[in-house]
């Protein structure tokens, strides 16, 4: 894990800095209207794509949902050039990246009308009536391509956008477990803004300081490092990300049919064993909280999505298993 790490962060950083990070930023700046050199060329994409193989493989606590929206919008700077009516039209070129970024949303979540929104609320700083069409076919298409090739699955009637899909099966409920929800509402925005604000903080640190300038490579390996120490000693924390939230989703009852293994038996323990079970569940979003702050900014590509679903995750089914106990 940590050779991954290293790996990708020195081919990042030597041969394209512009790859490091999410890259969403970059490509919101591209899209409202200014030129960034290099960021959406060839190099770029093909550094990034590697750096993010790496960077997830190395178990770093990251996503490459973000990073897979810079990866498409690559792509589309690509095929803009093989065509003379967009090549030089600056504002076509940039309804390409907007419907780049909603296929690469597409590709990352499974979700065409989610990409086409993500791109319309979040990216786009114009965004007339043709783009949002055209954006929406390249997502639909980019939907019916990943279930043709199928990589989640090994069976083609089985095929699935997704590596996990959750079902509810119309369970009742009752107005009092109104109360845990808001709990976890709470808990949720308060973590956030205690995030946003960490992960700043850490920034200016990062650029203020010389240590972290000179040592960015030993700050990755003691990232890596110490993430790897975590997965070996929680049972929580040693299966991958999208693993992981396949199991915290589903009722125990599927869970031993289904996926009968080590992590289900966790999740599903009864009587003292639970307790037990439960400081590793909390123990497990709270580091995985804590990487997540100091992996984003690093000098790797990472994204956050997945990592933050994994902490919510966590706490909900801590919640959830708290409240069936009681």
């Amino acid at each position: 894990g940590v050779t991954f790490a290293l790996v990708a962060s020195f081919v990042c950083a030597t041969f394209s800095p512009l790859s490091l990070g999410s890259g969403i930023s970059g490509t919101k700046v591209v899209l409202g209207g200014f030129v960034i050199r290099k960021f959406l060329s060839g190099a770029t994409l093909l550094i990034k794509s590697l750096g993010l193989i790496l960077a997830v493989a190395s178990g770093l606590s990251l996503g490459l949902q973000g990073p897979m929206v810079h990866i498409a919008c690559c792509w589309g700077a690509i095929f803009v050039r093989l065509f003379p009516k967009y090549k030089t039209n600056e504002a076509m070129k940039r309804e390409i990246y907007s419907a780049s970024a909603a296929a690469g949303v597409t590709a990352a979540f499974g979700a065409p009308l989610g990409g086409v929104l993500f791109s319309l609320e979040a990216m786009s700083s114009y965004f007339p009536h043709k783009t949002m069409w055209r954006s929406f076919w390249c997502a639909i298409t980019t939907a019916v391509m990943i279930r043709y090739f199928n990589p989640y699955s090994g069976t083609s009637s089985t095929a699935r956008l997704v590596q996990f899909q959750v079902f509810y099966r119309g369970e009742s409920w009752m107005w009092y477990e109104l109360a845990p929800f808001t709990f976890l509402g709470v808990l949720g925005g308060l973590g956030g803004a205690l995030f946003i604000r960490i992960n700043a903080k850490l920034h200016e640190v990062r650029r203020g300081v010389p240590w972290f300038r000179e040592n960015r490579f030993f700050e990755i390996a003691l990232i890596s490092l110490v993430s790897c120490i975590m997965a070996f000693s929680n049972v929580f924390a040693s299966e991958g990300q999208s693993f992981l939230l396949e199991h915290l989703f589903s009722h125990c009852t599927e869970l031993k049919v289904s996926l009968p293994d080590r992590l289900t038996d966790a999740l599903c323990s009864e009587g003292t064993d639970a307790w037990r079970f439960m400081l590793l569940l909390m123990a497990a979003a709270l580091g995985r909280f804590i990487l997540t702050i100091v992996t984003f900014g690093a000098q790797v590509p990472s994204g956050l999505f997945m990592p933050t679903l994994c902490v919510g995750a966590c706490v909900g089914r801590l919640v959830g298993w708290t409240v069936t106990m009681w």
